[in-house]
């Protein structure tokens, strides 16, 4: 994960990454790993993540930090 994430901060352009179908993470250390990873990103890379319930993320801290939007059905 480190190295992904020094790679990703060397990008000069902005970076989307699409993360589909969070709701098949039924293991809580790749649940863990990718909190992690999301929460080191550089300031160049965005996530926009697809998910049919909430994933087994830290939703709520996101949420009140403002480091996350939200697009829900009823949307």
């Amino acid at each position: 994960m480190s190295s992904l994430l020094a790679e990703l901060a060397t990008l000069g352009d902005p970076l989307i990454l699409v993360l589909d179908d969070l709701h098949v993470i039924r293991s809580s250390t790749v649940a863990d790993e990718l909190a992690f990873f999301i929460e080191r990103l550089p300031a160049c890379v965005r996530v926009v993540a697809t998910s049919r319930v909430d994933p087994a993320l830290p939703l709520g801290r996101w949420r009140v930090s403002g480091r996350m939007d939200e697009v829900r059905q009823s949307d």
